[in-house]
């Protein structure tokens, strides 16, 4: 039995969402932006889909869409400053440190009044939290 094709493929009904998830929307526009040649796009939509994987707990997707964007452009301050949001929320705070320290030795070198004030923050999160006090010597 042979079957004709359909005349037409029905659309999303109103109200429901795309296939696409909106980090992989990201993810297109960044490979689009960057076969078009505007870097500048491109990191930005790389550095959206990071938020987006990271905002669901998809970390690894995360630093993989980060990474990508730090590709394009190694001393973008913007970029570095997301990776390192990204190893704190995952729970890296080791590598959060050293690569908040590491855009520390950037901005000396390269300013940027944008990231400045949000790594101020960041780093004072990654601060080790006080020792409590010791107990009194029992005499």
């Amino acid at each position: 039995v042979q079957r004709d094709a359909p005349q037409s493929i029905p659309s999303t009904p109103a109200g429901m969402h795309s296939p696409w998830s909106r980090a992989e929307t990201m993810a297109i526009a960044g490979e689009q932006a960057q076969a078009a040649g505007d870097t500048a796009a491109a990191i930005d939509a790389w550095l959206d889909e990071a938020r987006e994987h990271a905002a669901a707990g998809s970390y690894d997707a995360a630093i993989d869409a980060a990474l990508r964007a730090l590709a394009l452009d190694t001393g973008a301050a913007r970029v570095h400053l997301e990776l390192a949001r990204i190893y704190a929320q995952r729970g890296w705070r080791d590598q959060a440190r050293a690569h908040a320290a590491s855009l520390r030795r950037l901005l000396e070198l390269e300013p940027d009044a944008a990231v400045q004030p949000a790594l101020d923050e960041l780093e004072h999160q990654l601060r080790p939290a006080a020792a409590p006090p010791e107990p009194p010597a029992q005499a």
